[in-house]
């Protein structure tokens, strides 16, 4: 039996002690209830690909995603999801990433020349404000307090409140106990409302502008609250996530010179081609193996929450309905069965091989991120940017697993110095 107050101070510890038991299906008791642990990616496909329609998310997951504000994609289910999902992967296309990656870039290097030299930074919170500044100019084409062209969201809206969750005693020992999530916003209200289907408001290059006209393709009518919930989902889902895995990044850099060296020289190649040619399928990879392996040990999900709703068999376990299933890709992505030397950092693992599922740093099937593609484009289009225009040097640890301690997470103290090559 499980000990939930000794599990809330130490989830790690209690994975790791899980991950001796070596069963491909286990199931944890613990004080009250229980759930059934999958270490097998077989078990993960099934799960979330063929048994798909008998799982579902469990209730107080969908509701921690609500937070304060309504439905989107994160908490949306069955066939109002569904058409949601088509129109927002069709809104993804070329000028929507197109505009993202200059946004990024351009955000980036604004960043960097405002930043104070040889002063302590706290680095969450920079690239917090980082992430959020790109979020709005390429969702909304809007810029956020500072803005000089035309409306600016109030960073308190733009950067959100924490949000205090209420969870049963199943998952208050296994989820972090408040999110970042939008608190009032009148400001992004009125920005959301005008902008859709407004021309010259929105174009086909900003998503707003973008997921408007895949609606209308579809025929998918959304009212005002529907459109507000699913913009506001999207411009917070990235908040913690980016931010955290670029934290992580950071730290993996400097505690592997070698590594980092290797991003440079990718960068510099990148920023070359760039200049070249517009034929983004010649530039290089190595800083996307680097952030794949860096997600592999810091996760922006460390376990997965689903919950039966009609009853399966699943190996040789008869599940009931409403029986809790918990996927966990930290212990996926420590397994030496599934990654070879798994507690070594090393990038070039996924230059020939993406592992199916029992990598998950997004999920997998249909519950998959709809924006995996582009927050990966994202964090590479920050990293290089970085590692290019300056050196962070470190003034503070991170512990090993960064965000599982990082609601709100500590803080990451570095000094900002100009890039030595």
């Amino acid at each position: 039996m499980i000990n939930t107050l000794l599990l809330k101070r130490d989830l790690f510890h209690f994975l790791d002690q899980l991950a001796l038991n070596a069963d491909s299906m286990v199931f944890v008791p613990m004080l009250k209830g229980g759930f059934w642990l999958l270490q097998d990616p077989e078990l993960v496909r099934q799960v979330l690909i063929a048994d798909e329609k008998m799982i579902g998310k469990p209730e107080f997951l969908l509701q921690s995603n609500r937070g304060n504000y309504g439905d989107g994609l994160t908490s949306l289910s069955a066939e109002q999801w569904q058409a949601r999902r088509t129109a927002s992967v069709r809104a993804y296309t070329p000028d929507v990433l197109a505009r993202m990656v200059a946004n990024t870039h351009t955000a980036t290097l604004k960043m960097m020349a405002q930043l104070p030299q040889n002063e302590p930074l706290a680095l969450p919170d920079e690239l917090l404000k980082l992430v959020t500044r790109i979020g709005a100019q390429w969702i909304l084409s809007t810029c956020v307090e500072d803005g000089a062209n035309g409306a600016a969201i109030p960073w308190a809206e733009a950067a959100g409140i924490w949000h205090e969750l209420d969870l049963p005693d199943e998952a208050s020992a296994l989820m972090p106990s408040r999110r970042l999530r939008a608190g009032a916003t009148p400001v992004m209200r009125t920005i959301i409302r005008e902008k859709w289907g407004a021309e010259p408001n929105c174009g086909p290059s900003d998503f707003i502008g973008s997921f408007y006209a895949s609606c209308q393709e579809q025929g998918l009518q959304l009212n005002e609250q529907e459109v507000f919930d699913e913009i506001v989902q999207l411009l917070f889902a990235a908040h913690h996530t980016v931010t955290t895995t670029l934290v992580n990044c950071i730290a993996f850099l400097h505690r592997y010179p070698e590594i980092k060296e290797r991003v440079v020289q990718c960068a510099q190649a990148n920023r070359k081609l760039a200049n070249d040619s517009a034929d983004t399928t010649k530039h290089q990879k190595y800083t996307e193996y680097f952030i794949k392996e860096a997600m592999r040990f810091c996760m922006p999900t460390t376990l997965l929450f689903r919950q039966v709703r009609l009853p399966l068999r699943l190996a040789d376990h008869s599940l009931r309905q409403d029986d809790l299933i918990v996927i966990s890709p930290y212990l996926l992505h420590r397994d030496a069965r599934w990654f070879s030397e798994p507690l070594r950092f090393n990038p070039e693992r996924f230059r020939d091989s993406n592992y199916g599922y029992a990598y998950l740093p997004f999920g997998a099937g249909k519950r998959r991120c709809v924006a995996h593609r582009l927050a990966l484009m994202q964090i590479k289009g920050i990293i290089e940017t970085l590692v290019l225009g300056c050196e962070l040097i470190p003034l503070s640890t991170t512990p090993d697993n960064l965000f599982s301690v990082s609601y709100p997470g500590p803080d990451y103290n570095v000094m900002i110095k100009p890039a030595s090559y």
